[in-house]
């Protein structure tokens, strides 16, 4: 019985902490994959699904091409951190939960440690320049306490072009559990995405819609984003979810801020890039942090 103590433990203290749509809406387990992995998918809200890997399509904000060797640093409440690693088709990601506590006043009865890692390979290939198709596979291992778990999963997405116009539906976490933590089964949070993204005349400023499907929860998220060109060097990004009311205390000063993502983008005088962002998770407090391209 101690083992699902531990994880009941784990699954309570994650959902006070990082009360967030992420945690709210999936289990607390495997959240390496549901959670933002650089600072454009904090800003957007895992949003802006339609974007491509390469520049096949003309609607592909070069600032925000992902091919290149990037790193980010994302930090959550409650001393909860992230660690990505990018290079070209290759992505590593670190998530720790730091240490949790059983107390009562200064005696500590219990604690334990929890993280997890993952580490991810990209393909894509195009069909006769109609449809572009990208697709990873994903090992995923994590510990909590002494108890671990493995899984393998597989991400599909399928993108075209009509007009100024960038449309891709994609189905998420499709997996198998290698090892499960106890004899309890764990879900895998499996999705699909519908991403929609218009650019405008002169390509400087992009908007975009995406619905994501919670299959595991038989819920739907509704995400709008927008990005724009300040200048040569500096980009602008903003997004809010419809996760949104799940935050709200019926403040209306600190409710306006509930669930809004905001990032900027900076180029170098070295032809380098980085990207500052912060989201708000309500009264949880928010996730911030940074992404350096090079």
């Amino acid at each position: 019985m101690g083992n699902r103590r531990t994880i009941r433990r784990f699954r309570a203290i994650i959902s006070l902490v990082l009360a967030i749509p992420a945690f709210s809406f999936s289990q607390s387990e495997y959240q390496i994959i549901s959670i933002p992995n650089n600072i454009i998918s904090l800003a957007l809200h895992n949003g802006f699904d339609a974007l491509k890997k390469n520049s096949h399509f003309h609607i592909n904000p070069a600032s925000i091409d992902s091919n290149e060797k990037s790193f980010s640093l994302l930090c959550f409440p409650a001393q909860i951190n992230f660690l990505n690693y990018s290079n070209n088709n290759l992505n590593i990601s670190f998530l720790d939960y730091g240490t949790f506590q059983d107390q009562i006043d200064n005696e500590i009865l219990n604690q334990f440690t929890a993280y997890e890692v993952m580490a991810k390979i990209n393909f894509q290939n195009t069909i006769r320049n109609l449809f572009h198709i990208e697709y990873s596979v994903s090992g995923l291992y994590s510990k909590i306490e002494n108890y671990t778990s493995s899984i393998i999963i597989s991400d599909l997405k399928i993108h075209n072009q009509i007009n100024n116009y960038n449309i891709s539906f994609s189905l998420k976490n499709i997996g198998i559990i290698l090892e499960d933590y106890t004899n309890h089964s764990t879900a895998i949070p499996l999705k699909s995405q519908f991403s929609l993204i218009k650019s405008n005349e002169n390509s400087t400023s992009y908007f975009g819609y995406d619905m994501i499907y919670h299959f595991n929860f038989n819920n739907i998220e509704h995400i709008i984003c927008f990005y724009t060109n300040v200048s040569d060097n500096i980009n602008i990004m903003f997004s809010g979810s419809s996760y949104s009311k799940q935050l709200r205390l019926d403040d209306a000063n600190n409710d306006l801020l509930y669930g809004i993502g905001f990032g900027i983008n900076i180029k170098t005088k070295y032809n380098k890039k980085i990207d500052i962002g912060i989201s708000s998770l309500g009264s949880a407090g928010y996730i911030y942090g940074l992404t350096y391209n090079f």
